[in-house]
């Protein structure tokens, strides 16, 4: 998987979107112009994103931001695919600051004592492609509020290598 491969040079892709990824006879991730190292994503007006694919740290400004960031935009991706919706369609998206206010209302205490669906509003179910079973939980492992909660790369490419299998 090429997430797990940009990862392992030590870039963070920063733009991971569903436009940033193209299918041919397998799937590609394209567009490497957001791409920065964790050092130099330090730098907050180096960091170039999409609002409504970009992690709650990111949105809040946080000084380190890391591979874990790629995985949540890559759990969006995955949540658009099973339920052909947006898992924060809630938030006008026409309006990215939308998106920092959102995440700013959650402190430390709300974060610790609730799950991902509490604190996000998200929705997990059965869907026409998915059974709520273990890709659920999956799922949540990539959009945990918490970076240090986000599955590697590594798992998902694992993963995905299985669900591509079964097919």
């Amino acid at each position: 998987m090429g997430l797990k491969y940009l990862h392992e040079l030590g870039f963070i892709h920063m733009d991971i979107k569903i436009d940033n990824i193209v299918i041919d006879t397998t799937a590609k991730l394209i567009d490497f112009g957001s791409c920065l190292t964790p050092i130099e994503s330090q730098d907050k007006k180096k960091r170039r994103y999409t609002p409504s694919y970009a992690s709650p740290e990111i949105h809040l400004r946080t000084p380190n931001i890391t591979f874990e960031s790629d995985i949540w935009s890559f759990g969006i991706i995955i949540y658009r695919i099973y339920y052909n919706k947006h898992p924060l369609h809630h938030i006008n998206i026409k309006n990215p600051r939308r998106y920092y206010t959102y995440f700013e209302q959650f402190d430390s205490d709300s974060i610790a004592s609730n799950t991902v669906d509490d604190i996000l509003g998200i929705t997990f179910k059965e869907s026409l492609f998915f059974k709520y079973d273990s890709n659920a939980d999956f799922l949540k492992s990539m959009l945990s509020f918490l970076p240090e909660n986000r599955i590697s790369s590594e798992k998902i490419s694992s993963w995905l290598e299985s669900v591509l299998d079964s097919f």
